[in-house]
């Protein structure tokens, strides 16, 4: 049915393809639960979830930004979700050779964790 040159070309696509699969997988397994990006131009938006714990007594976690893992310091005393973390020139490189462009990183306050806590306690 086939010549084997043509057996050869079809083995290499699907390995090809096999190989592309499991690579985008590796990406998409490795991206966190809690962070949910978006880009806006050069600009990054991204949210983060945090504990009402690690809000009060502020927290580090690691970010993904364009040049890499990074590990950022968010203060204590966020008492509600949507406040918003500025990193200028954290974002993305712009066309022009401008400066890059900006990291905004939206926090997400998880409230259910203290409310398992609570009904844990009330018991």
């Amino acid at each position: 049915m086939f010549g084997i040159g043509e057996q050869e070309k079809i083995a290499f696509v699907v390995i090809s393809v096999i190989v592309i699969v499991v690579f985008l997988y590796k990406i998409y397994k490795n991206t966190s639960k809690e962070e949910k990006q978006s880009q806006k131009g050069q600009d990054i938006h991204q949210d983060l979830i945090i504990t009402e714990e690690e809000s009060l007594v502020g927290t580090e976690k690691t970010i993904t930004f364009p040049e890499g893992n990074q590990t950022i310091k968010i203060p204590p005393g966020i008492n509600y979700s949507g406040k918003v973390l500025k990193f200028s020139g954290k974002g993305y490189p712009r066309l022009n050779g401008g400066k890059n462009g900006d990291v905004y990183i939206k926090i997400i306050l998880d409230t259910k964790s203290n409310l398992k806590t609570e009904t844990n306690n009330g018991v």
